[in-house]
């Protein structure tokens, strides 16, 4: 089954090539969507794939393997109501 998912880091998120990472593993994981940093210092995430694949997206946010230092992970599904074509970084 195919999710929409809003996720929001917090912690050491902008300035470290976050948005680029994640966007080089949500395109090797066949996921849609984008990535954005916020005015508020957060990392902005809206990913859109099959429970598999976000799954290990998951995973790979919270295993220490991207750069900076996320101290915090909020995640929200959403109506998979938007089709992305791709993931890309919005600017």
């Amino acid at each position: 089954m195919i999710k929409r998912v809003k996720i929001m880091l917090e912690g050491l998120v902008q300035g470290v090539n976050m948005r680029y990472n994640i966007k080089q593993v949500a395109r090797d994981l066949d996921l849609k969507g984008y990535v954005r940093n916020t005015n508020d210092g957060r990392v902005e995430i809206i990913v859109v794939g099959s429970e598999n694949k976000l799954e290990d997206f998951f995973s790979w946010l919270k295993s220490g393997r991207t750069p900076g230092q996320i101290q915090n992970i909020d995640k929200k599904y959403l109506e998979n109501k938007k089709n992305y074509q791709n993931f890309k970084i919005k600017y």
